[in-house]
């Protein structure tokens, strides 16, 4: 049975948590199919946040939205694990995907494929998609200026 459509900002930021969450499962899921018991699901998807190249941990928390603490304690873990190095210094280095990182982002990759096609089965799907994308990204946006407004005037 499909859930109505949330009428409210509320309802669709706790849309898009469960759906974060439920991607997280699909995640777990493939990493128990090909027993790679040595990280979680939300340091792999990290890893594909770190995918398009070298970063650093303040562009990864500001980018992939992770808590800084958090990001610190699963990015040990990755380097601990080799799917990440570190470049540089650790106030400054740049995190890389070692090949063992590399690995996983490509299956990974296969994966948000596969359910991206899923998804676009059907007459309008990669219009509805696209269309979903931009509302997301227009709401991102307003609630980035309205916290970058109350940070700097609080009043």
């Amino acid at each position: 049975m499909d859930e109505p459509v949330p009428s409210t900002i509320a309802g669709l930021a706790r849309l898009v948590g469960r759906l974060h969450r439920q991607f997280l499962d699909l995640i777990r899921i493939e990493l128990l199919r090909r027993d790679i018991e040595d990280l979680l699901p939300v340091q792999a998807q990290m890893l594909l946040s770190i995918a398009d190249g070298a970063t650093s941990l303040p562009t990864l928390v500001s980018t992939g939205h992770y808590l800084a603490s958090e990001a610190a304690l699963h990015l040990r873990s990755l380097l601990d694990a080799r799917y990440l190095e570190l470049q540089g210094d650790r106030r400054k280095g740049f995190l890389c995907l070692t090949p063992k990182g590399r690995q996983l982002v490509v299956i990974l990759q296969k994966l948000e494929i596969d359910y991206s096609a899923s998804l676009l089965l059907g007459r309008d799907g990669d219009a509805d998609l696209a269309t979903t994308l931009r509302v997301l990204r227009k709401v991102e946006q307003i609630w980035q200026d309205t916290l970058r407004l109350d940070a700097i005037d609080p009043d």
